[in-house]
């Protein structure tokens, strides 16, 4: 599905959860798209939400997404999903452990109807390249098992 799409849908969320008094966050793929174009496949929607919304307010955003028709995903408690469409919901505390962003000092940005706040390219930058830093060290370590494994099995064969 290509941005505009998306995008659409996002505005549509937003504006839901504006009249419950959230502004969210564009984030993921989509967010840096809206900054730069598209490069490839967008597959779900990311947006960021105060973390309370995982915790004691989450019975309340399970409302807010069932009122519009998404339902919640039984494996991933914060991905809802309706036909194709996926929303994933990520938490600003964890944003701001994971790269030091403090949506707070961000201001609103609205588009229709719909108040959110947007990532800069630079925090997409610092995120970007410390998730791959993360999965590169993951890389690393599965690398090391994989030989130890393959080793093992060449020096006692079945």
């Amino acid at each position: 599905m290509n941005f505009d799409r998306k995008f659409s849908i996002f505005l549509e969320i937003a504006e839901v959860l504006n009249k419950y008094g959230i502004i969210p966050t564009l984030y993921g793929s989509l967010g840096v798209y809206r900054l730069i174009g598209q490069l490839d496949e967008i597959d779900d929607i990311d947006i960021v939400i105060p973390s309370i919304y995982a915790e004691e307010k989450l019975p309340e955003l399970l409302k807010i997404m069932q009122g519009i028709d998404y339902k919640q995903d039984k494996t991933f408690p914060h991905e809802f999903f309706k036909g194709e469409e996926q929303i994933s919901f990520a938490l600003e505390e964890e944003l701001k452990e994971f790269v030091g962003v403090d949506l707070s000092r961000y201001k609103t940005i609205k588009v229709g109807n719909a108040e959110f706040r947007e990532l800069s390219p630079e925090d997409y930058l610092k995120f970007y390249k410390k998730a791959l830093k993360e999965r590169d060290f993951k890389i690393k370590k599965m690398k090391i098992k994989i030989r130890a494994l393959e080793k093992s099995l060449e020096n006692n064969p079945k």
